[in-house]
């Protein structure tokens, strides 16, 4: 097998990496050191036939890497990118590990401090090589070395020059510290295969690119020499070593593919006449039978092939949506003219060759960058054309590929260890360990099954109507489970298969009893942030079976009723009329109420680690029980979470499933009920009233699903409640993350808060923290959050930049994303900001450097000016930023004026903590800014108003026409 080093001078050209990959197949380069990569970062690119590995910097200069055959990269054990200079990679060897390092060294030109860095750099990296391995040095070293006695026999007598360089005698004196040879220097060639560099004129040939190899195990390279025909537009010549050494083989076995039909073709009328027709054929067969089959499983499988088959026959596998590359037959054609002319000018330098090969390297250059140009001004008129036509679906999902980007492939993953996994199959046990290691943490649990429940038949079964209500209510164009079965292959069945859905759904209902299929879930691995090679940087997703569900969704329904009897006002997740805003606004308005009475908070923002994964199911039964949740759901329930297992899917392949004997079926309906449940149960445990409020007692929980944050007015007091809230938490499996936990002191005072110690636990104190998204701080200031804020909705901005810079899409589809996509990132929580003059001006003006961008520049007197301010607002004629805030603190006035008197924002906007204001002037309230807007409004009369949720609409709706705020 053979090892290469290529210094390619660029591979951030349009078109270069296709073509370094035609090469390296060409000339069965199994791993190649790369050099002047010129991607940014240090990252692992999924090409289609290689993997590169970079190690880039900042800017698109040098950057070294390796590029590893599809075939091998299943050898690779570790990645080091150290700089844009130097990176190893660590590979399995049947007898002994290899460890390459690419270099890239300064030219002969350079400081000598500069080559003095970087042969310490290299010394620091190889002396950190595991004794054992073999060490492979190469790459650009930038060094001529001669044919000197004194230096053997580190050097052989083969090399191109006769004297050594001073590259030259660093990469020797190197070499003979570390017992290496410099093997290129040692096979017979001739001088056309020693060369590695020609210069741009043609004139000046060097041999300047080596491989070094530790001497111990010299002989494992049996011969190195240059390929001048490999051609990737770079005036360095492939250098390529055989080797003798055996590596480690390749295990073999067979994964299951994950195949998905092409339910898009459904919405034509005429497929989805043919599927219900075909579905009906198919019922009709198996009709005598199934009347007198009884069985659960049966029925299960005979509908689920009736679907699958029919969906088989009429719609068929959804196929991959075509490349968009510009990579055409006319590239290629090009390519292979300009490597023809510079074989001919490598062969008989003339003017003539010459100028005919560099005439066809702009013709290449030219023609990539057309290609690439026209396809990208398809896609934007695409975007243009599904907007026009009203294709909302198609259009955002176009806006949101565009605005992602480049996303690398997954290649390889991490092992526990932190080496690299590069073969598939071994992939997908990494996997499949460590999603069992996450779902499966403490101890084996009991079967449920053996849990005793009284046999109480206390809750109606569904009814057909409430069977239609959740099938209608299920989102279409969702990833179906395990079993392929779609929605829209539900909904579009026809009426017969929705009866005999309800038969089975019934059946399973009265007997307690479910198809085992409905018990696995496959996983889908999605990217959170940090190192992509490591799995702990991943969530699952779950996928389960569309038509457990729908169970679910019935069981839910049901749970529903009774959980909302028991659950406290502290806990806003999951529950209809209410969301992340109670909290925010009931925390900003509890801060603002203690710090104007000089009143200090103390608040713990609790987390727990993997909440819903860790759920002790035993625990939870028990928990429902003393609920009083009626017997026959929580039945129901150990139903379906008795015997769950889970398989995972990585890049179109299934591994082997694994049982999951803790914790809540993540993407189940009825899980988000059963967490609050459990944390009210948890609090009920530990005989504390939830109830009430701050302002009437020392204590008070807030809870939106498993974030808990804690206010108290003394850390005596807050520590108690912690201590108590994870004993009762405990109790169910749940465990306080003290690494993420956090303790913070709203205050007048200068003296610091350090951390919060509360038994074992020392939690962190901190100035600021992101409360459900929205910033509160020590001294409740919203300075901090709104520039959060728009930093958030900068990168939104930026990364749609892309789409609102091209004039081939139109104004209105332009405002249409910063309506939808960019706007709404600004003012999440903004209904609850008091703003200030300054903030007012800031979001002012970040709205009008949007808006700039969108309309664009004007000519005046040939030259091109930015619009100004009362220009814009000619143009756009909907509701500035500001203008938008204040309605919509006016929304949410109306809203809080409706609630309950006993709901924890309604409280916090009309209790009073007691203490004193001190002297001088307070700060503006949140009341006092929304009074200001209503009396700007001449809105007299506000509270009768607000209580009819229509007629405050209207308001808003002419509000937003007046010229007032």
């Amino acid at each position: 097998w053979y090892i290469s080093t290529w210094n390619v001078r660029s591979l951030y050209r349009a078109g270069a990496s296709r073509k370094l990959e035609e090469e390296l197949k060409k000339y069965k380069a199994d791993i190649t050191a790369l050099q002047e990569i010129r991607w940014r970062k240090s990252e692992i690119t999924q090409l289609r036939d290689h993997i590169v590995f970079n190690s880039g910097s900042t800017a698109n200069i040098r950057g070294t890497g390796f590029a590893v055959s599809n075939q091998k990269k299943h050898l690779v054990i570790k990645f080091q990118p150290i700089n844009e200079r130097i990176c190893s990679l660590r590979l399995k060897g049947k007898f002994a590990n290899l460890t390459l390092i690419s270099v890239h060294a300064p030219t002969e030109e350079s400081e000598t401090e500069m080559k003095e860095d970087f042969y310490a750099e290299l010394e620091r990296v190889y002396n950190n090589i595991p004794g054992h391995d073999i060490k492979i040095v190469l790459g650009d070293f930038n060094a001529k070395i001669g044919k000197e006695d004194v230096y053997k026999p580190v050097i052989g007598q083969h090399s191109k020059h006769v004297v050594t360089n001073d590259n030259g005698a660093r990469v020797i004196d190197f070499a003979s510290d570390k017992n290496l040879r410099v093997a290129s220097t040692f096979f017979p060639h001739k001088k056309i295969h020693l060369e590695t560099w020609v210069s741009p004129d043609g004139s000046t040939r060097n041999q300047i690119d080596h491989v070094l190899i530790d001497s111990r195990h010299a002989t494992n390279i049996q011969d190195v020499r240059s390929f001048r025909g490999a051609d990737v537009d770079s005036d360095h010549f492939l250098v390529r070593a055989r080797v003798a050494q055996k590596m480690a083989s390749k295990a073999h076995s067979k994964s299951e593919r994950r195949r998905l039909f092409a339910t898009d073709k459904l919405r034509v009328q005429t497929v989805k006449a043919a599927f219900e027709n075909e579905v009906n054929i198919r019922l009709q067969k198996d009709h005598s039978e199934r009347e007198t089959v009884d069985v659960i499983e049966t029925k299960w499988n005979k509908i689920k092939d009736v679907l699958q088959g029919a969906a088989t026959e009429i719609m068929g596998e959804r196929r991959k949506p075509a490349r968009n590359d510009w990579y055409d037959d006319e590239v290629a054609e090009a390519l292979k003219q300009r490597n023809e002319a510079r074989q001919r000018m490598l062969v008989k330098k003339t003017r003539a060759s010459g100028q005919e090969y560099r005439k066809m390297r702009a013709k290449v250059k030219l023609i990539c960058r057309k290609k690439k140009r026209f396809l990208e001004r398809e896609r934007v008129k695409q975007l243009q054309n599904d907007f026009e036509q009203k294709r909302g679906r198609k259009f955002y999902k176009e806006v949101k590929n565009i605005k992602n980007g480049f996303q690398p492939r997954l290649g390889c993953v991490e092992s526990k260890d932190g080496e690299l996994i590069g073969g598939k199959e071994e992939i997908l046990n990494r996997w499949r360990e460590h999603f069992e290691e996450v779902l499966n943490r403490g101890e084996m649990q009991t079967d449920l099954s053996q849990e005793e429940i009284p046999l109480e038949e206390d809750v109606e079964p569904p009814t057909r109507e409430e069977f239609n209500d959740v099938l209608a209510a299920m989102k279409e164009n969702k990833a179906p489970g395990e079993d392929n079965i779609a929605v829209e292959m539900l909904k579009n069945g026809g009426e017969r298969v929705q009866e005999e859905l309800y038969d089975l759904i019934l059946s399973v209902w009265l007997r307690e009893k479910m198809p085992q299929e409905w018990d696995s879930a496959l996983i889908y691995p999605i990217f959170k942030k940090g190192n992509r090679l490591s799995c702990g940087n991943y969530r699952g997703i779950s996928l389960l079976s569309t038509v457990y569900k729908i169970l679910a969704s019935l069981i839910a329904e049901k749970l529903h009723v009774f959980a909302e009897r028991v659950l406290g006002d502290y806990q806003c997740g999951f529950r209809k009329g209410r969301s992340t805003t109670d909290h925010i606004f009931t925390m900003r308005a509890v801060l603002e109420k203690f710090y104007e009475n000089d009143l200090d908070l103390h608040q713990l923002y609790i987390d727990f680690e993997m909440a819903y994964d860790t759920v002790s199911r035993i625990g939870l039964l028990k928990c429902l029980e003393n609920l009083g949740i009626p017997f026959k759901i929580i039945r129901l329930l150990r139903m379906t979470l008795s015997h769950t297992h889970a398989k995972v899917a990585v890049q179109g392949k299934v591994t082997k499933g694994f049982s999951i004997s803790q914790g809540l079926r993540q993407g189940d309906p009825v899980s988000p009920i059963l967490f609050n449940l459990i944390l009210e149960a948890a609090i009920r445990n530990i005989e504390v009233n939830a109830g009430g409020s701050i302002y009437n007692r020392t204590i008070q929980y807030l809870a939106y699903a498993d974030d808990v944050a804690i206010i108290a007015r003394s850390a005596a007091d807050l520590k108690k409640a912690c201590t108590q809230l994870e004993y009762g938490a405990a109790t169910y499996g749940l465990k306080v993350n003290e690494g993420k936990t956090k303790y913070m002191v709203t205050t007048r005072r200068a003296r610091r808060f350090g951390s919060l110690q509360v038994a074992q636990h020392a939690f962190n104190g901190v100035n600021s923290f992101k409360y459900l998204g929205a910033t509160l701080t020590s001294k409740n200031e919203v300075k901090e959050d709104i520039a959060s804020r728009i930093a958030a909705a900068n990168r939104c901005l930026w990364s749609l930049g892309p789409i609102l810079r091209k004039r081939d899409v139109s104004r209105n589809a332009k405002l249409t994303i910063y309506k939808t996509l960019i706007k709404p990132v600004l003012l999440y929580g903004s209904e609850t900001w008091t703003l200030t003059s300054a903030d007012e001006r800031m979001l002012n003006c970040w709205e009008r450097k949007v808006l700039r961008r969108i309309y664009g520049p004007v000519v005046e007197n040939g030259v091109y000016r930015c619009r100004k301010n009362d220009e814009l607002r000619e143009l756009f004629k909907e509701p500035n930023i500001v203008k938008s805030i204040k309605l919509g603190r006016l929304r949410w006035l109306g809203h809080l004026h409706r609630m309950d008197q006993g709901r924890a924002p309604r409280i916090a906007y009309e209790g009073h903590p007691g203490g004193r204001r001190p002297r001088g002037r307070p700060r503006l309230r949140w009341l006092n800014k929304v009074e200001e807007d209503l009396s700007k409004l001449n809105m007299g009369g506000w509270r009768r108003k607000a209580s009819d949720r229509t007629a405050w609409s209207e308001l808003l709706k002419e509000a937003k026409a007046l010229q007032g705020l």
